[in-house]
């Protein structure tokens, strides 16, 4: 990113935590209101986000700190917001929004495939606990089958990247 040193590097990671931290702040915003409405004290979430920040082994340790973790920490807490805002979109009602999370998350799983195999699950296990939950929230067929579409598509996706990633090898 500012070139071949060391100092790129971590501008690098920096970047990713910090923006990792602002949309967990965000998330965590998104939760006090859904515990507000169940009168669930305020300050358990802010303790719980507290001890996450501080007991991070990344920070502590500054471990792994050029390696791919803080990019796949950030498009994890990313996935994770994006799926708790889907769960209440529906195609009918907002057909843009709902394709573009829908092109997010095929291009953040694929994303996730080419930096490091495992990192798959940041994207797939929220997405389908997002689908699991959306279907139960608006039970209607149209909102299901647009749901258990755009999981459909986003493993179609994943599978479409790794075909052409390994057509690329055999051919180098």
């Amino acid at each position: 990113m500012f070139g071949a040193t060391e100092f790129g590097l971590l501008i690098g990671s920096f970047i990713f935590f910090v923006l990792a931290l602002f949309i967990a702040f965000k998330l965590v915003q998104i939760i006090q209101k859904d515990f507000k409405e169940r009168r669930v004290n305020n300050y358990i979430v802010w303790i719980l986000f507290v001890i996450l920040i501080i007991f991070n082994p990344l920070i502590i340790g500054y471990y792994h700190v050029l390696l791919t973790e803080f990019v796949a920490a950030t498009a994890a807490i990313v996935s994770c917001y994006l799926s708790f805002k889907w769960i209440s979109i529906e195609f009918i009602k907002s057909k843009l929004q709902f394709i573009i999370y829908t092109i997010v998350f095929c291009l953040l799983s694929v994303l996730m495939w080419f930096v490091k195999q495992p990192y798959v699950t940041v994207v797939v296990l929220p997405l389908f606990i997002a689908t699991v939950l959306s279907m139960i929230k608006i039970g209607n067929i149209k909102n299901i089958a647009s749901k258990v579409a755009t999981f459909a598509l986003v493993v179609v996706c994943i599978v479409g990247g790794i075909g052409v990633w390994n057509e690329i090898l055999k051919k180098n």
